[in-house]
């Protein structure tokens, strides 16, 4: 039962952090021909402080995961010490990253109906993609559990 919740779990949060890694060169584009180059600087300022905060998540995340897998030292399969250190890790980065504080928005400076349009274009995508991302992991999942657990 285990073997199958940590598969699941990991390997769907797995699909949803490649699927949002990063944006397409076409929305990269577009945020070029948009946003204005303050605003361009404020977004890029924005995207590396949401990375930091996902990096710091997965670095404790990770320490976390070795300290379980060390403490707990059970004779298992290679499989399943590996979708526990998937979920233990990256089920962290996802609470520390929403738990984090923001020092800013997007939102807040967004002036134009351009802008904002582009904006909600750009989360709706990230938010599809990530959504996506878990499904397809959840179908890899069940079919790496159904073999491995």
């Amino acid at each position: 039962m285990d073997c199958y919740f940590f598969a699941i779990a990991g390997i769907a949060f797995l699909g949803g952090s490649i699927m949002t890694l990063s944006i397409s060169e076409k929305q990269h584009s577009k945020i070029q021909q948009v946003f204005s180059k303050d605003l361009a600087n404020k977004y890029e300022r924005i995207v590396m402080e949401r990375r930091a905060h996902y990096l710091i998540g997965l670095s404790v995340g990770m320490l976390i995961s070795f300290s379980l897998i060390y403490t707990f030292n059970k004779p298992l399969s290679y499989f399943y010490h590996i979708i526990f250190f998937l979920t233990i890790t990256l089920g962290t980065a996802l609470i520390i990253y929403f738990l984090m504080p923001k020092s800013d928005y997007m939102s807040r400076h967004l002036k134009t109906k351009k802008e904002i349009q582009l904006w909600a274009e750009i989360n709706n995508q990230m938010k599809y993609r990530y959504i996506f991302g878990v499904l397809l992991g959840i179908v890899a999942a069940v079919l790496f559990a159904s073999v491995l657990c």
